[in-house]
């Protein structure tokens, strides 16, 4: 039998174990607007002490980890906790009382690589693998640390409705997602990836929830903001501070309860927030905070705007953050290789001039006016390190948000896509490969949900109108074309074929892949991260070179053919003579090429989207 105990204690919010002799909970929740609020656990209802200024707690007698719980508002219906640490009868069932402190962790001695180091993999947990789960994720660790990745990215891994997501309409922000696994298994998932060397980087969407199973309003009757609005509605109301802690309180429990090594904030341009400081801000002195192994975590922000201010530190007049995921590499060279122009890409024109520059300066947007935008984009990235900015040749948007899901490989010819991989990997900011890419998967990455069928089928339409603008089809089109994202089948088609690995062609990328990362680990002149260690240029408007580790004594140069057909060049360019010596051919048999490659290095004859790699001396 429960039984509530007459002694108010003030703790934190949701439910919060008391440990001793006999188990014990208490219970707090915020609902600013609830004249009383009662707690349903287990078969009992019982009435929740007001505190003033919304705050409602109960202790109670009896109550272990695994309980089933719920509140109810004025005598409305039961409510999940927006605290709630998990959802094992899903978004709106009831929660169940959880014990963070339970799990036995084995990574008391694990620090994570230094910014310079990072290689990041993206994985959605539900598609990485055929189980589809946390656990089945765990079990693949290793693999991806001995491939030479340093980092896993997990796209957001809370809970949303249903049973498939990409997770982006989530609306817990604490609870992991039940089609994934339990908490414990989430934290297992960590503690296997800090076992095998990974450090582990959750995504975390703050900028709105989803539109499905969100009954966090029903508590902050201020959620969301009636002056900003996002592409997803309107936006989180960072500006009430019940709110705003809300955000900090779940970054923070990721960091402590779950042992992750940085978040990567989705969208953070809409983020509107006009507080001081800058939810941001907080961010960075939250992790600051919570330092493991005398490292503080990493805070990433995903941003279109090219700010480098994100990064910059306060004393040079910046939010601090880690990191900013930048499009331009991405959009340059998907012109490059595919010649598609359309929507975001028609501000590129592709080319050696323009990779040669982002790979130089860092981006290509600078504050030059955008025509997708319709206004001036971005600002001076030489503040920053190179490292410091984030690229990638594809991630889920690029492929998901595609009609068929398309990845490079399906676009282009395999040597592209080997060109991509070598100019990724050799480029001196941080590298982020999605998941199947290292392999040129044959399986798309389709844009998937399961909400209730009235929000579904809006979901599907607006799916078709966004398709359609950009990608030039009539919205008619769009949607005959796109697989139905609420379809089970849409979802299963996405996961990975993992056995694709050990087959031809995949094999050989996959070396290749494998090559370019040692290569990256081992070599200095691809691990220094100072401004002024490289360089990149055009040799003509379709042959790149990029020189790293210039003036150290040890030093790389790759000259890439982004055209489709051959180059060969009249001399050496500089500073190649005589002192450099061949390191890789990316259109070598042993990465699934055509053609031997020794005579390459000797005639500097460059095959359609090549990519030649010399080791060499400076003077």
């Amino acid at each position: 039998m429960l039984r509530l105990l007459d002694r108010h204690t003030r703790v934190e919010m949701g439910a919060n174990l008391i440990r001793g002799p006999s188990p014990a909970c208490v219970f707090r929740l915020f609902a600013p607007r609830a004249r009383r609020a009662e707690l349903a656990c287990e078969a009992e209802c019982i009435p929740m002490r007001p505190e003033g200024d919304g705050f409602f707690s109960v202790r109670v007698d009896g109550v272990g980890a695994g309980a089933r719980y719920a509140f109810r508002l004025d005598g409305g219906p039961e409510l999940p906790d927006p605290y709630s640490r998990a959802q094992p009868e899903g978004v709106l069932g009831r929660s169940q009382v959880e014990d963070p402190k339970a799990f036995g962790w084995s990574d008391a001695g694990f620090r994570p690589c230094s910014l310079e180091r990072l290689v990041i993999y993206e994985a959605h947990v539900g598609t990485f693998h055929p189980e589809g789960s946390f656990r089945a994720l765990a079990g693949c660790c290793c693999e991806l640390s001995d491939l030479g990745f340093t980092a896993l990215e997990l796209m957001p891994p809370m809970s949303f409705p249903g049973e498939r997501n990409w997770g982006y309409d989530g609306v817990s922000w604490f609870a992991p997602a039940k089609a994934y696994g339990t908490p414990d298994d989430l934290r297992k998932l960590v503690d296997s990836a800090h076992a095998s060397g990974l450090a582990v980087i959750v995504d975390m969407v703050y900028n709105h929830l989803g539109p499905d199973g969100n009954a966090i309003g029903r508590f902050f009757d201020r959620l969301l903001s009636s002056r900003h609005r996002t592409p997803w509605g309107p936006a989180i109301h960072l500006g009430w501070r019940p709110v705003r802690d809300l955000v900090l309180q779940s970054a923070e429990a990721l960091l402590r309860e779950f042992h992750v090594d940085g978040i990567r904030l989705d969208s953070t341009h809409a983020l509107h927030d006009e507080a001081e400081p800058h939810i941001l801000q907080q961010m960075v002195k939250l992790a600051d905070a919570n330092r493991r192994c005398g490292q503080r975590p990493w805070i990433f922000c995903e941003d279109h705007r090219n700010l480098a201010s994100l990064a910059l530190p306060p004393d040079r007049g910046g939010m601090g953050t880690d990191g900013i995921w930048s499009e331009d590499f991405h959009r340059s060279l998907h012109v490059s290789l595919t010649a598609e122009r359309f929507d975001r890409y028609r501000d590129y024109e592709g080319g050696a001039p323009e990779l040669a520059r982002i790979l130089r300066e860092g981006w290509l947007y600078a504050g030059q006016h955008s025509s997708f935008y319709g206004l001036p984009r971005g600002s001076d990235p030489s503040g920053l390190l190179p490292c410091q900015i984030v690229i990638g040749v594809q991630n889920h948007d690029q492929v998901g948000n595609r009609a068929l899901g398309q990845r490079l490989g399906h676009l282009s010819s395999p040597s592209a896509c080997r060109l991509a991989a070598a100019l990724l990997l050799l480029a001196p900011q941080t590298p982020l490969v999605f998941m199947g890419q290292e392999y040129a998967a044959s399986t798309p990455f389709f844009f998937f949900t399961d909400h209730r069928p009235e929000i579904g089928r809006r979901v599907r339409r607006g799916r078709a109108r966004e398709i359609s603008r950009s990608q030039g089809l009539s919205p008619s089109r769009a949607l005959a074309t796109m697989p139905d994202p609420q379809d089970r089948s849409t979802f299963t088609r996405s996961v990975l074929r993992r056995e694709e690995r050990a087959r031809s062609p995949h094999r050989e990328i996959l070396d290749l892949y494998r090559t370019l990362l040692a290569l990256r680990r081992s070599h200095p002149a691809l691990q220094a991260c100072e401004r002024g260690g490289h360089d990149a240029h055009a040799i003509d408007d379709r042959v790149l070179l990029l020189h790293r580790g210039r003036g150290s004594g040890q030093e790389l140069l790759a000259l890439a053919n982004l055209s489709t057909g051959t180059r060969i060049l009249d001399a050496p360019p500089a500073p190649l003579g005589s002192d450099w010596r061949p390191v890789l051919c990316s259109e070598s048999p042993r990465f699934g090429g055509r053609e031997p490659g020794e005579d390459f290095f000797a005639t500097l004859r460059l095959p359609a989207h090549c990519v030649l790699l010399f080791e060499g001396c400076s003077d």
